[in-house]
């Protein structure tokens, strides 16, 4: 690492040990050399490796005391563990990113693909400046404002990938969440978890408005948004809101259920319109599996089927009961 720059491809095996920094920038800035493109690959081949000085955090190695990088514009210093150049991309696989200002990992117009590793400790974990974000494993957890930042960006989850616990700061003025997405451009959003797990809120905000003058269809929009988050075998566990720029009134909130069945390994959502019509809607009855046949839906850590009559006031999971196999 030269001058504190990633100007070519390379690995940094944490190898169980702290990589902190003393300065006054961010601990890693990979950026990008001429035409050629430029990978950083984080790993770390002694997860097991304890740290008197940081209890509570997973054993292994850590990356921390990153002040971040000046962005420009309103963004200012962003990425304190790694900042990422427009056209570049990190590969995180390993270690925990912890104690960086700003935000842990800025994505300026490059790539972060995090299969492993941990995100904890931060004001923000990743800050995605209309970059890409894969997010195939590993966790974001325990930060101040927002687990996941979105800027006219794209994210996806999927595999063992775990976000929660995050957004715990509560201000007046601004929201806080696992995954807040803000989209001045796009009509659509950028987020899509076909798998694992959200569990908490996500808040999707579009700075242009078009909204039309007829509520019903304005929420069907607004619903049509919250519906096409969650796909295949994603889970939201949590809470959803959808606002439609600054204009009054326009946010729309939905609790989730999840509808389970491990025996088929399948996984279904549906967003429920806190101020409309409360109840879930059944799905069809899921086929025999292995001569298990499905029986009734019911609610985690009860053996009673659940009434789809019945309101839904809070973020629910509903798991397929079936006989046993024959």
């Amino acid at each position: 690492i030269r001058d504190r720059y990633v100007e070519r491809s390379m690995t940094i095996d944490l190898n169980g040990h702290v990589l902190k920094m003393t300065g006054n920038s961010s601990v890693l800035r990979v950026k990008k050399d001429g035409p050629h493109p430029v990978t950083l690959t984080i790993t770390d081949s002694r997860p097991q490796n304890p740290h008197g000085s940081y209890t509570g955090l997973p054993a292994g190695g850590v990356i921390t005391g990153g002040k971040g990088t000046d962005a420009g514009g309103s963004i200012h210093f962003v990425g304190g563990a790694v900042f990422l150049e427009n056209g570049t991309t990190l590969k995180l696989e390993g270690g925990t990113l912890t104690g960086n200002s700003g935000s842990s990992i800025y994505i300026g117009g490059a790539t972060l693909v995090m299969s492993g590793g941990t995100i904890t400790g931060e004001t923000v974990g990743v800050h995605n400046n209309v970059g890409t974000f894969t997010m195939t494993g590993g966790r974001i957890t325990g930060c101040s404002d927002r687990g996941v930042y979105v800027y006219n960006g794209n994210m996806t989850m999927s595999g063992t990938a775990y976000i929660g616990g995050n957004g715990t700061n509560q201000y007046q003025y601004i929201e806080t969440a696992d995954i807040y997405v803000h989209e001045p451009v796009r009509k659509e959003t950028g987020l899509s978890v076909t798998g694992g797990i959200i569990e908490g809120k996500v808040y999707i905000f579009f700075e242009t408005s078009d909204m039309g003058s007829n509520d019903n269809d304005n929420e069907k929009a607004l619903k049509n948004v919250a519906e096409s988050v969650v796909k295949g075998n994603g889970v939201l566990d949590g809470h959803i809101r959808v606002k439609m720029d600054d204009t009054p009134g326009t946010a729309v909130d939905y609790n989730t259920v999840n509808f389970i069945d491990e025996v088929a390994k399948t996984r279904t959502f549906q967003p429920i319109f806190v101020k409309g019509d409360k109840r879930a809607r059944k799905p069809d009855d899921p086929a025999t599996v292995n001569g298990q046949a499905f029986m009734y839906w019911a609610k985690e850590g009860a053996s009673e089927e659940w009434d789809f009559v019945a309101e839904i006031n809070e973020s629910i999971t509903l798991y397929a009961v079936r006989t046993p196999a024959s």
